[in-house]
């Protein structure tokens, strides 16, 4: 996948090799940039993202900005989650039929004291899978308050159920040490999830796994 900075020199970076990390101060293109990961209108304000020559989706991209709040289970996710777990399940005969068996012991051991009130009730012949996950509760764990560990889970589970092919992360080197955040990259590139970091402030100090666009207030920019 490719990141492609318009108005930075026609600026790329390859997500499958390099983190990539926008510094940027003015106000106007910051929100710019969000604005084109959130809705990936064409053409673009400031930034794309490519694969294989086509644009990415707003859906393949996940934005994170609230890391106080952050849970690898948010509705999104959760969504995407129990969708596929639903597909994947129905496609094994075997897991289906005891599913479905399950179910109808279910549905007679409910109908069965229903019988006692003078009310007629109907009862669907089919249940969806992803009723079953949210009436269970069924969650990813996460044991740690820890945002980096839980970007870390976070990272697995997009690769594992294809949830997103890229993640980008707005003000993240506020909430994580340059360790922690070095392990985040470090998942992502393993992970072959694309990432890009969006900051309103340029530092000097290039991480492990960055490849820098930096536009200062006087609109000048220069990738390191």
């Amino acid at each position: 996948m490719i990141l492609r900075c318009y108005n930075c020199d026609g600026a790329t970076i390859d997500l499958s090799e390099h983190i990539a990390v926008l510094e940027i101060e003015p106000p106007l293109i910051f929100r710019n940039v969000l604005a084109d990961f959130l809705t990936a209108d064409f053409p673009a304000r400031e930034v794309a993202i490519e694969r294989d020559g086509k644009l990415l989706k707003a859906t393949d991209v996940c934005c994170i900005s609230d890391f106080m709040e952050f849970s690898p289970a948010n509705r999104t996710v959760l969504g995407k989650l129990y969708k596929h777990l639903d597909e994947t399940l129905r496609q094994d005969p075997l897991v289906r039929l005891k599913i479905d068996n399950l179910i109808a012991a279910l549905k007679s051991g409910l109908e069965e004291p229903l019988r006692d009130f003078c009310i007629d009730f109907s009862v669907n012949d089919t249940v969806d899978y992803k009723d079953l996950f949210g009436a269970f509760k069924l969650l990813p764990a996460c044991s740690s308050d820890s945002v980096g560990e839980k970007l870390e889970q976070f990272l697995s589970l997009c690769s594992e159920l294809s949830l997103f092919k890229v993640i980008a992360l707005v003000q993240p080197k506020a909430y994580m040490s340059e360790s922690e955040i070095t392990r985040v990259y470090s998942r992502a590139l393993s992970s072959r999830i694309g990432m890009i970091v969006v900051e309103s402030t340029i530092r000097e100090e290039v991480l492990p796994h960055e490849k820098k666009v930096c536009i200062g207030r006087d609109y000048s920019d220069i990738m390191i």
